[in-house]
């Protein structure tokens, strides 16, 4: 919940960017959390003070949105014309 509070105090701040999100994994009984690029780089400090760690883009099945906007898919998974 502190990681989830601090990165939304983050993204309020940069007036909620359509291509900045956070994201749980669907797997409950784990706890891991995603941030698409443009959230990592807005949120560095954040990041770093909880040693988070750089992995491959999950598939967006996967996904949770934790903090974002309504249109957070589209923003950052568009669809191929």
């Amino acid at each position: 919940m502190e990681l989830q509070q601090a990165f939304e105090n983050v993204f309020l701040a940069h007036r909620w960017p359509s291509d900045a999100a956070m994201f749980s994994s669907v797997d409950t009984l784990s706890h891991h959390f995603y941030f698409s690029p443009a959230a990592a780089n807005m949120a560095q400090d954040v990041l770093r003070r909880y040693a988070a760690a750089e992995c491959t883009p999950p598939s967006v099945s996967d996904l949770v949105l934790l903090v974002g906007t309504p249109g957070w898919k589209e923003a950052l998974f568009p669809v191929d014309s």
